[in-house]
């Protein structure tokens, strides 16, 4: 070199150009006296963690023609640079064999647990129906053993004399008679209650609708006055004043009209003579409406009563059910002795022509009874009271004579002789 300045360019062109080595001698030099020295500085590499690129500077090379350090510094656009410090292709990495083994390992595991859960599912089935099977299997065997103890016995009890009788309903000798008389019964609607009060065994016949109670009210009137009497507000000399207001059955006239009976007076003339105004001066007393909370209070919820016996009040009527009524004397005999003292003494027949027919007249004229009609209604209630059986029978029908009500009433009777 002629100079140290020819040197110095040549040393920059070739630093800068693409043929530099890193690490190579940097640029920078001094110069002390007559020695030159070259201080060495690293080139900055491009590190994955930066993942940064520093531009490349242009390359000033004078060995190169002009062309090729444009071709050098300027690339054709259609190939682009990708630096690539690494020396690697740009693409992803293939797949390791660790990866393959585990995709199939999971396949596997999976048809596996189908396997288990398909095999636990069949064994489950299997125990299911064999438990079932032995069920069956041991009902069979013990009804078996319960025929066989069941014979045995019967058989023990024969020799020795002892075999049980089977029970029997109460009204098992009378049932299908009954029931034949109530299905042939010339009546449009009818309703028929037995009640035993020995064993409690009440049956049915016909019709269970609530209907018209007509002179069997006089069994929810006597239920009230016997529990306002238990309650002690009332005793049976309580005089009540008497009212005339039906021109129907009864011993009670004009001229005692606002006259002062006992509740007990009252009562006998309601059941011996059936007589209406007796019934409706203890209705008046009491009042319809407490009469009818005391019933339904009481778990009589089919009692209605709602006017007083043989006068017409449209809309209006007393209602009761055959069985609420064939319990509620029940509960008299039974359990109150007001009550049972009055059905009992006051009531074995009625003193008038029209006792003489229904039920309890067929039978003997000895039973407890009470009967009610009107131009379409026959109803009548028995306390029937022997050796042989202790029953409430009550008997509701309604038709366009009442006449029909009487007929199947007697036939009833018969058929309870």
């Amino acid at each position: 070199y002629q100079s140290v300045g020819d040197l110095k360019r040549d040393l920059e062109s070739y630093r800068l150009s693409p043929y530099a080595k890193p690490n190579q001698y940097n640029n920078t030099m001094s110069d002390t006296g007559t020695k030159t020295v070259y201080m060495e500085q690293p080139v900055p590499l491009i590190t994955p963690s930066t993942n940064t690129i520093p531009q490349k500077p242009a390359v000033h090379d004078p060995r190169l023609s002009r062309e090729a350090q444009q071709s050098i510094n300027n690339p054709p656009p259609n190939i682009p640079v990708v630096p690539n410090p690494t020396g690697t292709e740009n693409r992803l990495p293939p797949p390791t064999p660790s990866e393959g083994m585990d995709k199939k390992l999971l396949i596997a595991l999976i048809c596996i647990g189908v396997v288990i859960i398909a095999a636990a599912t069949a064994l489950i089935i299997h125990f299911a129906a064999k438990n079932r099977s032995t069920s069956s299997d041991i009902i069979t065997t013990s009804a078996v053993s319960q025929s066989i103890r069941e014979t045995t016995s019967a058989s023990v009890n024969k020799k020795k004399g002892t075999t049980r009788k089977i029970e029997q309903s109460a009204f098992s000798d009378v049932d299908a008679d009954l029931r034949s008389i109530i299905k042939s019964s010339a009546a449009d609607t009818e309703s028929l209650v037995l009640l035993d009060l020995q064993s409690d065994e009440m049956q049915s016949y016909g019709s269970s609708k609530t209907t018209s109670a007509s002179a069997l009210v006089i069994y929810p009137v006597l239920y009230a006055y016997e529990y306002v009497i238990d309650a002690g507000q009332l005793t049976k000399s309580t005089t009540v004043p008497v009212i005339i207001n039906s021109s129907g059955r009864g011993k009670l006239d004009d001229s005692d009209e606002g006259e002062l009976y006992t509740v007990d007076d009252l009562f006998y003339y309601a059941f011996r003579y059936s007589d209406n105004n007796a019934m409706n001066s203890l209705i008046k007393y009491l009042g319809q409406d407490y009469i009818t909370q005391i019933c339904y209070e009481a778990g009589y919820s089919s009692i209605s009563v709602e006017k007083y016996v043989g006068v017409s009040t449209p809309g209006k009527d007393n209602y009761a059910d055959a069985a609420d009524l064939a319990k509620m004397v029940r509960d008299m005999i039974k359990n109150r002795s007001f009550g049972n003292a009055i059905m009992s003494e006051y009531s074995q027949s009625i003193a008038d022509e029209h006792g003489k027919m229904g039920i309890a007249y067929t039978l003997d004229s000895k039973y407890e009874m009470m009967n009610g009609y009107t131009q379409e209604i026959y109803n009548e209630a028995v306390h029937i009271a022997d050796t042989k059986r202790d029953w409430v029978v009550i008997y509701l029908s309604e038709s366009s004579q009442y006449t029909d009500g009487v007929k199947t009433a007697e036939r009833i009777g018969d058929c309870l002789k």
